[in-house]
């Protein structure tokens, strides 16, 4: 037998110390690293955890160390990358792990070399299609430990891991957890660990008998380190003493490569396995930080939708049609964010202040994305031409296909604002623009409304200019695959119109649908084109959780509160219907944790239902001022359809989740009737469905009755605890955490699309873009530093796919389209340029490897894409 030992120390940059208190640690390390590295040839190597934010951390501190660390990475004697950050991957966005890889990969370079290795040790189980994403940075491997639902003595300790399009990579299941020879000394009988939430054996005879046993080419992975851990520099010594008392095996200090080569070269068979790790049959899958701190959840999904859905697609639109280069900001921006999507950070399971700064970076990542799009923005509005007395409005379509939708365009309501002029003393006077009409591309007159006016100060380059801006809000139908296209404030003649009288309904209705509020506080639905109704609808179903950061844990006497009480129902003109009420629950569970308490507090609810004459879903936003602690609050959506799956988004497309309806016996974690998604879940039986789309609500639950449920709340006073009835043992320290109760007042927002036929002939995905990523625009003022001559038609158009990604390249020469067939049968797509192009090449998702596209008479391209294919265009626009 053959063991590649391999040093490391896991490196979760906050978790119970602030990210400062960890990098003090960090640096200390570091120093100690580099010093044994540089003074003995026999320890030999060192993987700094396969995150490059690590050398980015410790060289802001120590900037004269930087050449050394370049020296040990060029030698091979540092592994570094290819992650930036070790990720979670169920509560972050596809794009998001690719930004990771991305800079992971151009930071380790930097340095000399990147280590092609998928190491993720820690995070808490894997999507589907991480074998596709790995495989497009030239990664072949695996390395886990969380996750494996399968036998581990049938499947053994590497296999195949297929991804949902079919790509396969090499993994290797840390049975024994990424810790698994933290303690190493140079007796076997001494060579012990006992870390009993993770693993313990009493000697290294014992470890290697369990490994042994699973190994499928006669080679073992030891790992030497552990959390926050010192370098042991004695390991070299420690591993010849080894070799001596040990003959049949040999101990070799080395890395993940050559361990992957040694098992590549002796050509095991391998079994394969399928389809997402998100199991916890052997270690903790900790799948209820899905629900932890929702509120994270939420500011993460927005700051992605606006990096991914606006800023990047502007930004490229921009440099597609000869503007700058404005990317160099959004990779800071998205460096920003990427922090707050380590796995101890973006799942919720810290303490308090480290999710305090992790706002304070959500809001720094959104301030630099929201410069892009105002930036971008008032350069293609550059184009429009505007008449004297008017003021020009121009909304900004971000998706590859035509849409319509509801826009808010902050305008200054002024017929001359000078910016981008150099002028002082600049004193604007607004006008009243109730006294415009809003004329379309077409020349018709839209209706808008008018929010309150606010004070902003802008145009700093060129001298400040301080004046108000008003929301002006409209229906922008029909709108080109991602261009911009101008609507006008023109001056009206006054006139008088009667206004007609509404007579109160408790429900508003389009050609599409009809919803009804209930005495209750629940809605009923009727998909019109099929006569089917929903009943029940938003009800609010509320029970204890007597858990953690980590895992919900229902208390021994349980109390379940559903519905609302004092039910009003108002209306707000012809299109949206408010439904308030009280939920009256528990304060907190008793001090024993064993139930819930008599004493209860009001929860007061409002649900604001909005369904536009055109809209293609019916929108909810749900305000809940918490004032409870120790409990999870969830929405309900009874289906009334018998489906034996739920199908859920994921990264590239779409999960298919058994209901549950057995327990397994002897999990560490058993299965949880609650699973993950990304931006829309839905259920389909007979025929018909219904489908829920969400802004930054990653947990859902679908019961064998058919009812769907949505957690909005999960509400906890405690990093960890010992005491749970759901999970052996802590998961971390036992700190108070009176933040993660999430107490005052939140919002949250979710869309119904009930349908007939199928998910994918409604394409759910699509929906899902338009719904996370709204139409934008900006009044047209001024003068920019650069304007395109003309706005084209449409930037991009997509058929037959989903648009993921219309970036400017990393190498800053190119754009990048990214597409992906989000259904389970092959597809044909296209892909067609309104901006003239000098070539077009099929490119990895590292953007490397370039290969002529297939392109059509009309230049568009065409790609033959396999069930959830992902596939990326390297365009270089001919200026």
């Amino acid at each position: 037998m053959k063991a590649i030992v391999v040093p490391m120390s896991h490196w979760d940059r906050e978790w119970y110390d602030t990210f400062e208190q960890f990098r003090y640690a960090l640096v200390k390390m570091v120093d100690e690293l580099l010093d044994v590295l540089d003074n003995d040839p026999a320890y030999t190597t060192f993987l700094l955890d396969g995150q490059t934010v690590i050398l980015e951390d410790y060289l802001q501190i120590r900037p004269e160390n930087e050449e050394r660390i370049r020296s040990l990475v060029k030698a091979g004697r540092l592994q570094v990358g290819p992650w930036y950050v070790q990720p979670d991957e169920f509560l972050v966005s596809g794009e998001a792990l690719i930004r990771n890889l991305l800079i992971g990969r151009r930071m380790a370079e930097s340095f000399g070399a990147v280590e092609r290795q998928g190491y993720v040790p820690d995070s808490f189980g894997h999507i589907a299609q991480m074998p596709q994403i790995l495989h497009g940075f030239g990664i072949h491997t695996f390395y886990f430990m969380r996750g494996l639902g399968e036998d581990v003595e049938e499947t053994k300790a590497e296999f195949w891991w297929q991804g949902l399009d079919g790509t396969r990579v090499l993994a290797h299941y840390l049975s024994e957890s990424y810790t698994n020879a933290a303690i190493a000394t140079g007796d076997p009988d001494t060579f012990a660990l006992n870390h009993p939430a993770v693993v313990s054996y009493r000697n290294l005879y014992e470890l290697l008998e369990r490994l042994g046993r699973r190994a499928t080419a006669g080679v073992v992975l030891l790992l030497n380190g552990g959390d926050h851990l010192r370098i042991q520099p004695e390991l070299p010594a420690y591993l010849r003493a080894l070799n001596e008392r040990m003959p049949d095996v040999e101990f070799v200090q080395g890395t993940l490569t050559q361990f992957e080569q040694l098992v590549r070269s002796a050509a095991p068979e391998l079994k394969t396995v399928a389809g997402e790790l998100h199991y916890g049959r052997y270690h903790p899958i900790l799948q209820d930080v899905l629900s932890t701190r929702m509120y994270l959840k939420q500011r993460n999904e927005a700051v992605q939708a606006l990096l991914e859905g606006q800023a990047e697609r502007l930004a490229a639109a921009v440099f597609a049609l000869g503007g700058p280069n404005l990317s160099h900001a959004l990779r800071h921006a998205w460096r920003t964010l990427l922090k707050n999507h380590a796995h101890d950070s973006i799942c919720g399971c810290s303490t308090d202040e480290i999710h305090r700064e992790m706002m304070t970076r959500f809001a720094n990542a959104e301030q630099v994305a929201n410069a892009v799009v105002i930036d971008a923005l008032r350069s293609l509005a550059g184009a429009a031409t505007v008449e004297p007395g008017e003021i020009g409005v121009v909304v900004w379509n971000p998706s590859a296909f035509r849409r319509s939708g509801l826009v808010t365009v902050e305008v200054a309501p002024y017929e001359e604002v000078p910016l981008g002029e150099r002028r002082f003393g600049w004193s604007g006077h607004p006008v009243d623009l109730t006294e415009y009409d809003l004329i379309g591309p077409d020349g018709s007159s839209i209706p808008f409304d008018l929010g309150q006016p606010h004070l902003v100060c802008e145009d700093a380059l060129y001298r400040r200019k301080t004046f108000d801006r008003v929301p002006v809000t409209f229906w922008a139908s029909e709108l080109s695959p991602m261009t911009a296209r101008l609507y006008r404030l023109v001056r009206k003649p006054i006139r008088h119109t009667a206004v007609p009288t509404v007579h109160f309904h408790p429900q508003v209705e389009n050609n599409r649908w009809l919803v009804r509020a209930a005495e209750d506080g629940t809605v009923s639905l009727l998909d019109k084109p099929s006569g089917r109704w929903y009943h029940g609808l938003l009800g609010m179903v509320d029970e204890g959780d007597a858990g953690d950061e980590y895992t919900y844990s229902p208390p021994a006497r349980q109390t379940v509160v559903r519905g609302l009480t004092g039910v009003q129902v108002a209306r707000q003109g012809e299109h949206t219907l408010v439904v308030q009420g009280t939920l009256w629950v528990p304060r907190a569970v008793t001090t024993d944790r064993t139930g819930r308490t008599d004493e209860v507090v009001a929860v007061p609810v409002t649900h604001t239902l909005t369904l536009l004459p055109d809209s293609r879903w019916v929108a909810c936003r749900t305000t809940v001022d918490n004032r409870a602690f120790d409990h999870r609050l969830r929405v309900c959506f009874p289906t009334g359809l018998r489906a034996t799956h739920s199908i859920a988004e994921t990264a590239f497309g779409v999960i298919r989740h058994p209901v549950m309806t057995e327990k397994k016996e002897g999990w560490r974690e058993p299965p949880l009737g609650t699973k993950a998604q990304r931006r829309f879940v839905t259920v389909e039986a007979e025929g018909a469905g219904l489908a829920v789309l969400n802004r930054g609500l990653p947990e859902y639950e679908l019961t064998p009755g058919g009812d769907l449920l949505i957690t909005l709340l999960r509400c906890v006073g405690h990093l960890s605890r010992a005491d749970l009835r759901t999970r052996f043992a802590h998961a971390g320290p036992g700190f108070e955490t009176p933040d993660a109760q999430c107490i005052g007042v939140h919002h949250f927002e979710f869309a119904l699309v009930p349908y007939t036929g199928t998910w994918q002939d409604v394409d759910l995905p699509g929906l899902a873009e338009a719904y996370t990523v709204p139409l934008t625009g900006v009044s047209v003022h001024g003068a920019t530093p650069w304007r395109p001559a003309r706005l084209p038609e449409s930037l991009v158009s997509v058929t037959g796919a989903t648009l993921s990604a219309f970036k400017v390249s990393e190498a800053g020469d190119a754009v990048i389209v990214r597409v992906y067939n989000g259904l389970d049968r092959q597809k044909e797509a296209g892909v067609a340029f309104g901006f003239p192009v000098a070539n077009v090449e099929l490119v990895t998702l590292a953007e490397d490897e370039p290969s002529p596209a297939s392109t059509d008479e009309a230049g568009s391209v065409r790609l033959a894409l396999r069930p959830f294919e992902v596939a990326t265009l390297r365009v270089t626009p001919k200026w």
